[in-house]
């Protein structure tokens, strides 16, 4: 098997402010995909990926995205999912630091 050829289909699930309680699977079968999520009829203001954290990924969100995320969590703590998704959001930072901290380790 050529592991350079070898694709994994990632499972997606997708939360939104518009219905935290709801959630959108995606299948993520290419390097890129765009998601159409207009079945949410309510301004979206922030989305989370990974609901409950149950894909193994990490997420890399925008700074306005991630942003928009801590002042809802700022506002309620339970406005972004469950507990779970709430870890993830530390987790995913805390790697994505540790990454950068590394690179500038082994830069300097």
């Amino acid at each position: 098997v050529d592991k350079k050829q070898t694709k994994w289909n990632i499972p997606i699930t997708i939360m939104t402010s518009a219905a935290n309680d709801q959630h959108v699977r995606y299948l993520m079968d290419q390097e890129e995909c765009e998601i159409d999520l207009g079945q949410f009829e309510a301004p979206l203001v922030w989305i989370k990926l990974n609901k409950d954290n149950l894909g193994f990924y990490r997420v890399k969100y925008s700074s306005e995205m991630f942003d928009d995320l801590l002042k809802a969590l700022d506002h309620e703590l339970t406005a972004v999912g469950s507990d779970l998704d709430r870890i993830s959001l530390i987790n995913d930072t805390f790697a994505m630091v540790t990454i950068v901290t590394l690179y500038l380790y082994f830069l300097y």
